[in-house]
């Protein structure tokens, strides 16, 4: 597992590097040298700072909402492709993922230590396994996994508040001690107790 990083305070302040709406149907073909595949400066007003001598940019923060990326391999090549944008890769603590077609994460995910926000919503993840396997993020405090099929399994916030306990926010709602204190079903309780949490 990576370690954390130090996040410098403008990083963490700047504005987000948005790849958003690019019709990326996966990350291996996303090229700087193409104009379609660009960052876009309309959505954020403006870009973030982007360094000279590296060409990558001052930010910790990445869109990649309303694309195409898809199935439980969609986030191949992620790791790759903010070695290329960002300055401080490890420092990524926003990513937005919303509005794709993903139905799981891969491992590629847990290649960033400091990821704090996590925007999952409408895409089609359909196994609250997936929340067992963010436990691999201990930096994670926002996650969104609204209008998807795990949203309307039986018991689902709390079993997902359950899963992943240092959440401070679950699908734009702050989570509550009260929320915290709830048990999930039977089967994640005894799962959590076995430290089984990824064969749910």
């Amino acid at each position: 597992m990576e370690t954390k990083t130090n996040i410098r305070f403008e990083w963490q302040r700047a504005k987000p590097l948005d790849l958003s709406f690019k019709a990326l149907d996966n990350l291996y073909n996303w090229s700087s040298e193409n104009y379609k595949d660009a960052p876009s400066a309309y959505r954020m007003l403006g870009l973030p700072v982007r360094q000279i001598n590296s060409n990558r940019y001052a930010t910790a923060s990445l869109l990649l909402n309303d694309n195409r990326l898809s199935g439980d391999e969609g986030l191949s090549g992620l790791r790759a492709l903010v070695n290329a944008l960002l300055v401080q890769p490890d420092a990524l603590c926003w990513l937005d993922l919303s509005r794709n077609r993903l139905t799981d994460v891969t491992d590629e995910l847990f290649l960033f230590p400091n990821l704090r926000t996590l925007y999952l919503h409408d895409n089609a993840v359909t196994s609250v396994c997936v929340a067992g396997k963010l436990r691999r993020l201990p930096a994670l405090r926002t996650l969104t996994l609204q209008n998807n099929p795990v949203a309307s399994v039986h018991d689902y916030r709390v079993t997902v508040i359950r899963l992943l306990p240092r959440l401070a926010s679950l699908d734009f709602v702050r989570v509550t001690d009260d929320e915290r204190t709830r048990l999930a079903s039977a089967t994640v309780e005894k799962a959590l107790k076995s430290n089984k949490i990824y064969v749910l």
